[in-house]
């Protein structure tokens, strides 16, 4: 009859109790997406992940200086023999082959939707200005201190190899140790793990999924 048709629609099936349990258990353990977005407080990545996380993207560095070792091999023989180099056309190059390369890897990564480098999305780890994702301009800032005393570094052996500002070669060299030094220690002695490049582009690097610490 009507009635009962009407009484029929107005009763939908709805799932047992057993299945609602289980629904609410999958939606629980499911592993949340690599999103940049984290809780308020941001949660500070652990020292391990952190540690791993800097091997791989090494290894990436390291291919990429590999790949231009190999191309310096091929076209040696077609560079010209004798004369001296100059110093300004080497720094240039060794910013333009060496550093820029490494510094885009690490903005591109690190500003995508991932908010990581690849050693961070192994990790489960995410570069962030909390609670929100970081600014492009924020990473940008964040890898060119975070790159600084490399390029320092390379501004010093390309004078003690060509023999030349000897005295400011030592100078780029200290402080590329010393910016070094004062990263690690900031690190260190943060509540957040914050290095140098992270207090001063305002950024955090936290743990999402499995890496983040349980609360007690």
């Amino acid at each position: 009859t009507s009635e009962g048709m009407e009484e029929w629609e107005g009763n939908e099936p709805t799932a047992s109790p057993s299945h609602q349990r289980a629904a609410r258990r999958r939606h629980e353990t499911r592993e949340p997406e690599m999103t940049g977005q984290v809780d308020a407080d941001g949660t500070p990545a652990p020292w391990p992940a952190r540690v791993i996380a800097s091997l791989i993207d090494y290894l990436v560095i390291v291919a990429w200086l590999l790949v231009l070792t190999g191309l310096g091999w091929v076209i040696r023989p077609y560079m010209p023999s004798g004369g001296s180099l100059n110093l300004v056309l080497v720094d240039v190059v060794v910013l333009l082959f060496t550093v820029l390369p490494v510094w885009l890897y690490l903005t591109i990564s690190e500003a995508a939707a991932a908010s990581a480098t690849l050693g961070k999305r192994v990790r489960r780890l995410i570069v962030q200005s909390n609670p929100n994702r970081a600014h492009v301009a924020a990473i940008a800032l964040r890898n060119v201190v975070k790159l600084l005393p490399w390029q320092l570094a390379h501004l010093a052996v390309s004078r003690f190899i060509l023999d030349e500002q000897v005295g400011l070669a030592i100078a780029f060299d200290i402080l590329a140790i010393a910016l070094a030094l004062v990263t690690v220690a900031m690190a260190v002695i943060d509540r957040r793990r914050r290095a140098l490049h992270d207090r001063v582009a305002g950024t955090v690097v936290v743990a999402i999924g499995s890496d983040r610490p349980r609360q007690s």
